[in-house]
């Protein structure tokens, strides 16, 4: 099914390991050592001096649909600033297939999500013509049918060791990367409170987290 431009995904990026081989002698060594990873426009996500077990999460949109030709860039460098920083290695990923995996659990997982949405609309009561009749029919009853305030989001975590090479074609390293990638649908819904002066999330349990993983859906990825 085609994906209008407001359809959102997400990224989950945690380093799992990063050993250098190849030293870059030009970079100094109290530097930051930081990860940046790229998509497209859509995403750039920087880690410096990874820890185990942390990582981080990107909301995005795309401009247009995935192709086989695309890539997950990944550079690793150590680094002071944006203009001051020193190529350790970089690598790409495959990223076609995964999008295939969670577009295609996506609408298994929420059968006629598009049309179901279009059907929501019209039916939603107006001053113009109030629908009465949408709000006694025996549809009202059906468990499935009322209208989710988002879709149930579908993902694919996976594993990958990575080489690394510096522009001279010479392999630097290995970087061992935790992807997760998932399918929000249209929209994501969370709740605030007002404390003092400030709007802040309302408590909640740790799974309604947006960036929230199970911590075996890391243990079962091979």
């Amino acid at each position: 099914m085609a994906r209008a431009a407001n359809f959102l995904y997400m990224f989950h990026f945690a380093v799992d390991d990063l050993v250098i081989t190849r030293i870059n002698r030009c970079a100094p060594v109290e530097y930051a050592t930081c990860v940046e990873i790229t998509f497209r426009n859509s995403v750039y996500v920087e880690i410096c001096t990874p820890q185990p077990q942390c990582g981080k999460c990107c909301i995005f949109a795309l401009e247009s649909p995935v192709t086989p030709d695309d890539r997950l860039q990944i550079h690793v460098y150590k680094k002071r600033s944006n203009k001051c920083k020193f190529l350790l290695g970089l690598s790409e990923l495959e990223i076609y297939s995964r999008f295939e995996k969670v577009n295609r659990d996506f609408d298994i997982e929420n059968a006629n999500w598009s049309l179901n949405l279009q059907m929501n609309k019209l039916e939603i009561p107006t001053l113009k013509d109030s629908n009465h009749g949408v709000l006694d029919r025996c549809d009202c009853f059906n468990s499935r049918y009322p209208r989710f305030e988002q879709l149930s989001p579908t993902s694919t975590m996976f594993k990958t060791m990575l080489p690394l090479f510096n522009l001279c074609r010479q392999q630097t390293g290995n970087l061992v990367l935790i992807t997760r990638l998932v399918a929000q649908g249209p929209t994501i819904v969370s709740s605030f409170c007002k404390l003092g002066n400030k709007y802040v999330p309302s408590e909640s349990s740790p799974d309604q987290n947006t960036c929230f993983i199970r911590s075996n859906d890391v243990h079962n990825q091979k």
